[in-house]
């Protein structure tokens, strides 16, 4: 090999070193891509209807008081019947309707017995017409914090 082609390759082989180093340097500088961790979406879920039907709440109206069993009072002693304690009057608003919001059953007990609706399922009611003046004094027996008082006056 003559001294002239000897050089020729040295250069060459230089030449692609060097491309081969700054190659390389250049991509250790260049920032990386990362990537960032995403919380996946989730969804929102959309209401099932219910397939066993639900009563709807009765529509206050004259002659009637609503008293609620409200949600989560069937495992939360803090909770009672809504209003707690009621005033009717005969042949005004002497009836009663009691109406489960809770997804738990209820009932509706009067402690001297006039009344007595052991299961009231959720979303349902039940009713009573007091026709005498006097304090009944009523419970939940599946739920023996909640009690309630109907005053009836004449």
């Amino acid at each position: 090999m003559n001294r002239t082609s000897a050089i020729s390759v040295l250069i060459l082989v230089a030449v692609l070193g060097a491309a081969a180093y700054i190659l390389l340097v250049s991509q250790q500088e260049a920032p990386q891509p990362t990537q960032t961790p995403t919380t996946p979406t989730t969804p929102t879920p959309t209401p099932t209807p219910r397939t066993t039907p639900r009563q709807e709440t009765p529509v206050p109206t004259p002659g009637r008081v609503i008293v609620k069993n409200p949600k989560g009072s069937g495992t939360n002693p803090n909770l009672t019947f809504d209003p707690q304690t009621i005033r009717v009057k005969i042949n005004v608003n002497n009836t009663v309707v009691w109406v489960n919001e809770d997804d738990v059953v209820h009932a509706v007990v009067a402690r001297d017995g006039s009344f007595n609706y052991p299961s009231i399922s959720p979303g349902g009611s039940a009713s009573f017409t007091f026709n005498k003046a006097g304090r009944f004094d009523y419970y939940c027996n599946l739920h023996p914090w909640m009690t309630g008082t109907v005053i009836v006056v004449s």
